[in-house]
This record gives structure tokens, C-alpha cells and sequence, in this order.
């Protein structure tokens, strides 16, 4: 009886993931992709935070429309928040690459390094934080930077995870269509919520 339940959760598990990555595909692309991505994405954690901490997987589509409609403007604002901080990183390690001496620019580009990996490990805290907290929308960058380097395990665990991801969707292809965006998500969702408390602020 045990294994049979633990079969079919698996597989509404799975059947979910697979329509949570078709409606990403699909709403990302109605936004003609500058508009629609990060709402998308929004919605994507949106609703594998209620499979993930609310046990609840009804109403998938329902649902995402929903939280898509819901944020779409804030999403917007705090991805391309996002986007302007990797873009001034992308920018600042051009012009460490003007310092001629050895000494200084090894010094100043390790420390842009080391940052630069922290903001872009923060990157995936972002959504979890955005759709479990509510925060003014510009701080959520500042709180995902602090949960990356307060939950080193976690941190730790999920870059392993999502390694592990990568390389099964480099080897098997067909799962990018699949479960690609979708099990991404859900490994991210699931490490981060793990941190949070079981109500949101």
C-alpha cells in the first residue's frame, strides 16, 4: 500500500513538473520573452511553493495564471533589478582587466570573483524569497545574498543538485522539453524552502 501511494505521488509529482515547464514555455513566450520571463518564472516558484510547503497541487493552470497576472509588473522590476546588478558586475570586470599592475589587479579581481559567485548563486534564492516573503521589492536581492552566505549547507547542496540537473539534461535532451525549467525550479524551491519557517511574514 505504501510503495502504490508513493507511486502515484511520484507521479502527479511528475505530471506537474511537466505542465509547470509547458506553462513556462508558454507564457514566456505570449510575453514575447523581455516581458513574459520573469513573471513566468514567478509563477513557476509561485505554485511550486504551494506543491512544496502547502502540500496543495490542484488547480496547476488555474493557479499560474493567477500569480502571472498577479506580479507581473513587481516580477519585472525585480528581475531586471537583477539583471542591472549582473550587467554593472559583467561591466566592473571589464575595466579590472585595464589595471596593469600584476599585484593590484590579481587582488581586485579575486574579490570581484568571489562576489560575482555569491551574487550569482543569490540569483537562485530570489524567486523562493519573492513568493514566500513579502518584502519591499527592492530589498529581495540584499535578502538572498544574506540567505546564500547564511546557509552555506543548503547552499552547498543545492549547486550539487542542480549539477546534477544540468548533466542530465545535457545527456538526455528530451527532458529539457520535459521537466527542463520546471525541475530546476522545483530543486531550488525545495532546498530553499527548507529554510524558511511554515508560514510566511
Amino acid at each position: 500500500m505504501y510503495n502504490s501511494e508513493w507511486f502515484v505521488r511520484l507521479g502527479t509529482l511528475g505530471f506537474n513538473l511537466i505542465m509547470l515547464n509547458l506553462l513556462w514555455l508558454f507564457f514566456t513566450v505570449i510575453g514575447f520573452g523581455f516581458f513574459g520571463l520573469f513573471p513566468a518564472t514567478v509563477a513557476l516558484f509561485a505554485v511550486l511553493r504551494d506543491i512544496i510547503i502547502s502540500r496543495d497541487d490542484q488547480q496547476i493552470i488555474k493557479k499560474f495564471w493567477h500569480f502571472y497576472k498577479k506580479d507581473w509588473l513587481v516580477s519585472n522590476a525585480l528581475g531586471y533589478l537583477y539583471s542591472l546588478i549582473l550587467i554593472i558586475l559583467y561591466l566592473n570586470v571589464k575595466v579590472i582587466h585595464l589595471i596593469e599592475q600584476r599585484t593590484l589587479y590579481v587582488i581586485v579581481m579575486s574579490i570581484t570573483i568571489v562576489v560575482g559567485l555569491v551574487i550569482l548563486i543569490a540569483f537562485l534564492y530570489l524567486f523562493p524569497l519573492f513568493v514566500h516573503f513579502k518584502f519591499k521589492w527592492w530589498t529581495y536581492p540584499k535578502y538572498a545574498v544574506i540567505l546564500t552566505i547564511a546557509k552555506p549547507f543548503h547552499t552547498v547542496l543545492l549547486i550539487i543538485l542542480l549539477v546534477v540537473v544540468i548533466y542530465l539534461n545535457n545527456r538526455f535532451p528530451a527532458l529539457i522539453v520535459l521537466f527542463g525549467v520546471s525541475s530546476f525550479g522545483y530543486i531550488v524551491m525545495k532546498i530553499s524552502s527548507l529554510s524558511f519557517p511554515t508560514k510566511s511574514n
